[in-house]
């Protein structure tokens, strides 16, 4: 991957200078909508990077309250609790829902955006590349060249914007990779002691992953 990136970086150099020698006005237009885009990505990462954590929350309660009910069936129905269970469970499936309902509407805002701010940026370029043919300082190849070259440079950057975002939403979420989300928390809400993140999540880190800062604790819960 780091190899990878670099690779796209050095492309993203050569191809930037192809369309500079091509037209300096049309590659600072491409220039300015890229770092628009990466200003819409981080504006982006605050609530995306929230609302992710809330749905993985969210999906881990709804996961605990119900492997409890299961493993103490018995008792529910001894004490006659089984309407006061299958509420609670249904409420953090509404919870859950709804969170991951949030995520899916902050990506699709971003699509969103994303499009428009693609879309005008096409619509410029041709147009401006449109007159310089038609005042003889272009041709319709040199055109089509330009356009080629702007689409890759276009989607190295995106890349490379979107590997650097990706980075931290996994150094985020790199904990909650285990399957069982209920493991996650402890019981009777004692604090996380690091024989219980040990014996569940063997790849845990504690040099790069603190305890206290990003592990959630019952109370939080």
């Amino acid at each position: 991957t780091f190899l990878a990136a670099i690779l796209d970086g050095l492309m993203t150099v050569f191809t930037l200078i192809l369309m500079f020698v091509y037209s300096p006005k049309l590659a600072w237009i491409a220039i300015f909508t890229m770092a628009l885009y990466a200003l819409i990505r981080w504006i982006w990462y605050a609530p995306l990077k929230r609302a992710t954590e809330a749905n993985i929350i969210h999906a881990a309660k709804q996961s605990s309250h119900f492997m409890e009910t299961v493993r103490g069936a018995k008792t529910i129905k001894l004490f006659q609790r089984q309407d006061v269970r299958r509420s609670t469970w249904l409420n953090l499936v509404v919870n859950q829902v709804n969170a991951g309902l949030t995520t899916q509407k902050l990506g699709l805002g971003f699509s969103l955006a994303n499009g428009i701010l693609f879309g005008i940026q096409n619509i410029v370029i041709i147009w401006l590349g449109a007159t310089l043919v038609l005042e003889g300082n272009f041709t319709v190849g040199v055109l089509m060249a330009f356009m080629a070259y702007k689409s890759q440079f276009d989607g190295r950057v995106a890349g490379l914007i979107d590997k650097f975002i990706e980075e931290n939403f996994d150094e985020t979420n790199q904990i909650f990779e285990d399957n069982d989300f209920r493991f996650i928390f402890p019981p009777l809400n004692k604090p996380l002691s690091n024989e219980f993140i040990q014996y569940n999540f063997p790849f845990y880190n504690p040099e790069k992953f603190p305890i206290k800062q990003n592990i959630i604790s019952c109370q939080e819960i």
